[in-house]
């Protein structure tokens, strides 16, 4: 396998911090910090070989200078090293090598996460009605599970349907070491959707169409709508056991923060007595990184899957709306090295800026024409 000088700048960036992130190393982890410091620079040495078109680099120095802003102001990283990804991704129109290698690498990941949850903990879940005792291991592990799914589909945009026999059972094993439910249902969601979509009939509809499309908003109507009246309609109280409390917690930053255009930098904490964990990716990007992202990543994500759709690349857009879903529980959507579907917006966006850079230089008399 031949590498060109940009795919390996590209690699060289992306794949210690997406080793780093399918193990579970957080944020705040030294060894993290220091490592995407490192990719950073030699990004920044490769961006010397890339030739970016002018108009494609006002729209990316705009996206990272705002998303830089972002971390100054919400103290988290996530979106401005998936910008910087999607900078590294310009000008590399055959991904299948990096996709091969990510996914490659991204299975000795697993294998290692895998090992270091070898020893789960037991906990209390609502299931069926009532309160069970079970063995857990981090949701994080279900996400890189889901990762490396993602990268062998980016890999053949369609799936077989002994493809899709053989991802539903390991994504079932997966579920019983984990016992991650979200992890379990947003897969669910994945295997149904990408059955849909080889159905003739079913991707016609514009029913079904349309709420593919809309997925992003709807998922994030739903977060916030839930999160706010829970209290005032009962059956979010029985919608909340089984989310594992996720609706009292997004109440409550819902309640002790002001919607702010950049963000604000939002109080964390796993003590017991006094636990603060916002788990879902809408109602973080509405407090946490402001409304303004919000409002992006929800009208980025629909344009995306509406492409997609247009495309007819109906497996990659039911791994869109697998993703919106996943996101109301998660908080990972906007991290490139857990959510790989970013890839897909890298790549709507550089389709978008060609079209609109041959249409700048089209001769005029054509123009008129």
């Amino acid at each position: 396998m031949r590498l060109s000088v940009k795919e390996l700048g590209f690699l060289l960036f992306f794949l210690p911090i997406f080793f780093l992130k399918m193990i579970n190393k957080v944020a705040s982890d030294r060894i993290l910090v220091f490592v995407s410091l490192i990719c950073l620079f030699v990004f920044a040495f490769f961006l010397l070989y890339k030739k970016i078109p002018q108009k494609s680099l006002f729209c990316i120095v705009v996206l990272a200078v705002y998303t830089f802003v972002l971390v100054m102001t919400s103290g988290k990283q996530g979106a401005f090293l998936s910008v910087v990804t999607i900078i590294a991704l310009n000008n590399i129109n055959n991904k299948k090598n990096i996709y091969k290698i990510c996914f490659v690498v991204g299975i000795v990941a697993l294998i290692v996460f895998m090992y270091t949850e070898r020893v789960g903990y037991e906990t209390i879940r609502y299931m069926n009605g009532e309160w069970i005792t079970m063995v857990k291991r981090s949701n994080i592990l279900y996400i890189a599970f889901m990762a490396v799914v993602s990268l062998f589909l980016l890999q053949r945009r369609k799936l077989k349907w002994i493809e899709i026999a053989v991802i539903s059972l390991l994504g079932y094993v997966m579920y019983l070491y984990t016992g991650s439910r979200t992890g379990l249902l947003s897969f669910a969601v994945f295997v149904f959707m990408s059955t849909l979509t080889k159905i003739k009939f079913v991707y016609r509809l514009k029913l079904f169409k349309w709420a593919c499309i809309m997925s992003p908003a709807i998922c994030f109507i739903f977060s916030v709508i839930t999160s706010y009246f829970y209290g005032k309609v009962p059956i979010l109280n029985i919608l909340d056991a089984y989310m594992q409390g996720r609706l009292t917690q997004g109440q409550k930053y819902i309640n002790t923060y002001n919607l702010k255009l950049l963000g604000q930098r939002i109080f964390e904490s796993t003590d017991p007595s006094n636990f603060w964990n916002l788990d879902c990716a809408y109602l973080d990007m509405l407090i946490c990184y402001g409304v303004g992202f919000a409002f992006l990543w929800i009208v980025s994500s629909i344009l995306v899957t509406k492409w997609l759709y247009a495309s007819e690349r109906y497996a990659e857009m039911a791994l869109m709306v697998t993703y919106a879903i996943y996101g109301i529980s998660e908080t990972f959507l906007p991290n490139c090295f857990l959510n790989v579907s970013l890839f897909l917006y890298a790549e709507w966006i550089y389709t978008k800026l060609q079209n609109l850079q041959l249409m700048y230089n089209r001769p005029l008399i054509t123009q008129l024409d």
